[in-house]
């Protein structure tokens, strides 16, 4: 794909009202959108750094749904 499909593909995800989130296959997040960070209350940037957060989308199931 070239850089202009891939530029917009980004922008799209990110401006989805729903929650994505992305996951190697090991169930580790490797990526989220504004609808993500809404719902489970942390910015990507924080999300993908701090290693203290939640780090598979198990745990985030597990505890949004105990809310």
């Amino acid at each position: 794909m070239n850089s202009k499909i891939l530029k917009k593909m980004n922008k799209a995800f990110d401006y989805l009202f729903d929650a994505l989130v992305i996951t190697d296959l090991k169930g580790i997040i490797t990526d989220w959108n504004k609808g993500s960070e809404t719902l489970y209350g942390y910015s990507k940037k924080k999300r993908l750094v701090d290693p203290s957060i939640c780090c598979t989308c198990q745990k985030i199931l597990q505890t949004s749904l105990a809310k």
